[in-house]
């Protein structure tokens, strides 16, 4: 019933673990 807010956490899971990254190693995507 609660699927799509797993779908949810583990998408914003993704992007803050991505935006953690890039903070971490210096805000360099490119």
């Amino acid at each position: 019933m609660s699927g799509w807010l797993w779908v949810a956490v583990g998408y914003l899971l993704t992007v803050a673990t991505w935006a953690g990254y890039v903070v971490w190693s210096g805000r360099t995507p490119s």
